[in-house]
Formats: structure tokens, C-alpha cells, sequence
């Protein structure tokens, strides 16, 4: 029943693909939770094709740990019992030396809470302003650092000269069969310009997001480099629908400054 090959293993990330049975068309990759989440919205099937890379492809609902765990039954238990009351009287004890210190050490702390709260900046009129906003350089830095993981290698933010952001990305690709390489590249990018217009109070005027692969040369060494770059201005931005992505062909919206020759086709190459 498999037809499709293998997916090369990916030794920095557990990422996944799915096909769909009939087209066998591809896509991806994906993470574990991206991939259990389109499953539990509907758009993967139990008889969908997934493949993890380095693994052979198999149906969704074949593949056990991709399946939520059952929900075990939790026993119900009963409510501790509360001590009955004693009655001091009639236990004949008064209150031991830890009781009163106790009490003690409570009056001195409500005492003390009445007296500062006395003497806050605020009752004093003095206006206290706080600013929590974490700044948008920071902002857009962990975002492609949650999404890229180990594999992001620069994130460079730049004020424009009309207000706004430029921010250029790159990520190195572990991928390096070109076919599949360039297939993830795309997805990668994809995902980046989301993550990073979506979000229209981050205020960026142009975006740059290139992969960077290990390149070897006729001698057998090896230097990264960068394969694949695309630019995508704020205008362009504004004109996607980001909640229907999965119909833009995002190759035919954004610019693509640079790819590298052993990425190209026939159709790039006219």
C-alpha cells in the first residue's frame, strides 16, 4: 500500500507529513502538535497517509502515538473527615505558648498592613504608571524562535525611516534532497510571514526570510550558504485572508530574490 518514498531523516526535529490517499500529494513539514491538531479539527483523516521523517508512510489512525490516550476513570474518593470540636472547657487544657505567638505574630501583621496602606504612592496623589508592554523587537524575536526552534540562525529588526519595522529571518534547512528541501523551504516561509503579519500591531513594512543549506563543493567540503530567499512587503501582506491560507500560492506572492541553482527547475529557469 505504500507508494509514496520515504521522508530523509531530520536528526534536530521531529517533523511529520501527510498525503492525502487518493492525490498522494504532500505536505508539510509539520510538528507533532500541528499535525494532532489538524487531525482533531477534521482535516486529517484516520485514513489519511503520514510519514515521520526518517519513518515509512502509514494511515493516521494506524499509528499509535499520534492517537489521544484513553482517559483513565478516576475513583472517587470520599472527603476527609473533619475532627470533631473539643471543647477546651471541657478538655480542662488552656492554649498552649505556640497558640498565643501564633496570634500574635497575626495582630502585628494586620497592624502593620493598616499602617502602610496609609502610605502608598497613590494616597499620597502621586500617579504610578506602569509599563509591562514587552517591546515588539523582543516580541518578534521569540516568535521565530518559538516556530524555528535550534534551526533559526538570525533575526535581525530594524527601524524603518517611515516608522514600522524591516526584519529579515534565516533558518537553516536540514532537509537536502532538493525536491523535498525546496517543498519545506516554502512551508517554513510560509509559516514565518504568518507568524509575523498576522499579528498587525507588530508593525512591520517589509519582511526577508531565508533557509540556509549545507552546500558541497567538488572536493567533498562543506559550507552553508544561503539557497532560497523571499521578500514580502506590508502592502502584499495586507491583501492575504491569513485565516484562508491554504488556498495563496504564496510562490506567486512573495518576491523571491534568490535560488539557488540546484533548487531551480525548468520553470524557474526561463
Amino acid at each position: 500500500m505504500n507508494t509514496l518514498p520515504p521522508i530523509p531523516s531530520d536528526p534536530l526535529r521531529n517533523r511529520w507529513y501527510f498525503a492525502d490517499v487518493t492525490s498522494k500529494k504532500t505536505q508539510g513539514p509539520l510538528t507533532l502538535d500541528k499535525l494532532q491538531c489538524l487531525a482533531t479539527i477534521g482535516e486529517i483523516k484516520p485514513e489519511t497517509l503520514v510519514c515521520e521523517e526518517g519513518g515509512t508512510w502509514k494511515k493516521y489512525g494506524e499509528v499509535a502515538r499520534l492517537l489521544p490516550p484513553p482517559i483513565p476513570d478516576k475513583p472517587q474518593s470520599a472527603p476527609p473527615k473533619l475532627p470533631s470540636p473539643v471543647s477546651r472547657a471541657a478538655s480542662g487544657k488552656a492554649p498552649s505558648g505556640c497558640l498565643w505567638l501564633g496570634l500574635g505574630v497575626l495582630f502585628l501583621a494586620v497592624v502593620c498592613s493598616l499602617i502602610n496602606s496609609g502610605n502608598t504612592p497613590e494616597s499620597r496623589g502621586v500617579i504610578v504608571q506602569t509599563n509591562t508592554k514587552i517591546p515588539i523587537k523582543s516580541r518578534i524575536e521569540k516568535t521565530m524562535n518559538d516556530l524555528f526552534g535550534r534551526t533559526l540562525k538570525k533575526v535581525k529588526v530594524t527601524p524603518h525611516v517611515d516608522g514600522g519595522y524591516l526584519v529579515q529571518v534565516e533558518f537553516k534547512e536540514s532537509v537536502i534532497t532538493p525536491g523535498w528541501a525546496r517543498e519545506a523551504i516554502e512551508y517554513e516561509m510560509q509559516q514565518a510571514y504568518e507568524k509575523l503579519y498576522a499579528a498587525s500591531d507588530l508593525e512591520i513594512r517589509r519582511a526577508s526570510v531565508a533557509a540556509v543549506v549545507g552546500f558541497h563543493d567538488k572536493f567533498g567540503n562543506e559550507s552553508e550558504d544561503i539557497a532560497y530567499k523571499t521578500v514580502l512587503d506590508a502592502d502584499v501582506a495586507k491583501k492575504i485572508n491569513w485565516e484562508n491560507i491554504s488556498s495563496v500560492n504564496f510562490t506567486e506572492v512573495w518576491q523571491t530574490t534568490y535560488l539557488a541553482p540546484e533548487f531551480q527547475t525548468s520553470k524557474d529557469r526561463k
